[in-house]
């Protein structure tokens, strides 16, 4: 799959944070302190994944943690096993962890790109549990929701900011996504959406 597509999400999870920012959900203090980007490797994970090191294709993390709190993987559909096993790592190795959001991309007939993501949280019975959601074709009718939800508290953690919320709700917005991943796979892939 091209890169071009795979990297649509770097752009919607940095984007993401200006208008928490503006919204007044996150505070300055926690805005400089929220770190988000790709290619950064981590280690230090436990149990059988002991002496991995991993680099996700983006992250959110309070830069005085070791370990991001929400990983995005990307990949195309034939990569997802190896994607699920990547969430595996993150959810399983490492406690920090909160959020793992798998998307998928596939090339289909007529030069058209169709996506989808699958979210991973932790449940409260210590288990894991998954939302997926259609990015591409567009979901008709379109679904009441299509906001990756977390809290203040998930994405901070023990960083958190005394004084702040730990119970405030930010968002990412797949709808956002679908624009940003129309917009590469028209004007530079020269591909159609699904």
């Amino acid at each position: 799959m091209p890169t071009e597509i795979h990297d649509a999400h770097q752009r919607w999870a940095i984007s993401s944070i200006t208008p928490w920012y503006a919204r007044g959900l996150i505070s300055l203090q926690e805005n400089e302190l929220l770190g988000s980007g790709p290619g950064t490797s981590f280690t230090g994970f436990a149990g059988m994944y002991q002496g991995s090191h991993k680099e996700p294709d983006s992250f959110f993390r309070a830069d005085s943690l070791p370990f991001p709190s929400i990983v995005n993987e990307a990949g195309s559909s034939e990569s997802f096993p190896h994607l699920r096993n990547d969430k595996d790592l993150w959810m399983h190795g490492c406690a920090f962890v909160e959020l793992v959001i798998l998307l998928s991309w596939t090339k289909v007939s007529g030069n058209r790109i169709k996506g989808i993501i699958e979210v991973w949280r932790r449940n409260g019975a210590g288990g894991l549990s998954v939302t997926e959601m259609p990015i591409l074709p567009r979901p008709v009718p379109p679904p009441a929701s299509e906001l990756i939800e977390f809290t203040r508290g998930q994405l901070f953690g023990p960083a958190a900011i005394a004084g702040q919320n730990p119970d405030t709700v930010l968002s990412l917005d797949v709808s956002r996504l679908r624009m940003i991943a129309e917009e590469v796979i028209t004007l530079r892939m020269g591909l159609t959406p699904a």
